[in-house]
């Protein structure tokens, strides 16, 4: 049979409207696009137990912005799926660079403990007592396909005015997480670093109440008498929170109160 004209135009309409009718039942009647999410970290609660701390100690120190090393400098989030193969998903970024929210993360952390007189990134017109500086050397999701890992390792320090490293702190945390969604990981990598922030604090406020004693001529403190805190909590198996906002802020967990 030939068709001409009108007719073979009035043909190639159906045909397309039987292809797309069976590609929607094929997909149970509909189909759905993946919609893009934005996710940041942002400072969380600390609960800190420092009975003979000083707190705020007289000093400036200047936060560099975070390095992050290799194919982690990116907005997408980055997808392990072995050692050797790793993936990017153009559905879930960063709502900010790794670099800036990390740095802006750490900042408000030492803010919001109080350590210091003053914590800044910028410094214009005056010199700073310390420089902290730190590297992200992994921040990712490990996903096995039924298995789902969140995996970060930073290492920071701090440095005089010499120079000097005056303190170091390096940590890398695989947490598993028991819920596909990517919420959970992300909430998974914010608890991680507000606990790694938390001991950091802790352990910095007693190298600087040796320091203060140092140079008002006191005795050193000792051994560290600060315990550490609660671990953390990353259980992250409640439902995926209703709605679909622009992005996600994912804070950190209150941790238990110390005994």
């Amino acid at each position: 049979m030939r068709y001409t004209g009108r007719g073979f135009v009035v043909c190639l309409l159906l045909l397309a409207l039987l292809a797309s009718l069976n590609a929607c039942s094929l997909l149970g009647g509909r189909t759905q696009m993946p919609t893009r999410r934005k996710f940041v970290i942002q400072a969380g609660d600390l609960n800190l137990s420092l009975p003979d701390s000083e707190r705020p100690y007289p000093f400036s120190v200047q936060l560099k912005k975070f390095e992050v090393l290799g194919f982690y400098d990116r907005n997408q989030i980055v997808f392990r799926l072995s050692e050797a193969e790793v993936k990017e998903d153009r559905w879930h970024i960063w709502a900010v660079r790794p670099s800036d929210m990390i740095t802006g993360a750490v900042e408000q952390y030492f803010k919001d403990a109080r350590l210091f007189s003053h914590v800044s990134q910028e410094f214009l017109d005056l010199r700073p007592d310390f420089i902290f500086t730190g590297t992200i050397e992994a921040i990712e999701r490990f996903d096995s396909g039924d298995l789902w890992f969140a995996h970060m390792a930073i290492s920071m320090q701090m440095m005089d005015q010499g120079n000097q490293t005056v303190w170091t702190r390096k940590f890398e945390v695989k947490q598993q997480v028991y819920n596909q969604d990517m919420v959970y990981t992300v909430e998974t990598l914010s608890e991680i670093l507000r606990h790694q922030m938390q001991l950091a604090i802790l352990d910095l406020d007693f190298k600087f109440l040796n320091i203060q004693h140092q140079r008002e001529g006191r005795p050193l403190a000792g051994e560290k008498p600060l315990a550490e805190p609660a671990a953390m909590d990353t259980a992250a198996t409640a439902a995926p929170p209703a709605g679909t906002a622009d992005y996600e802020i994912i804070p950190g967990k209150l941790a238990p109160a110390q005994p």
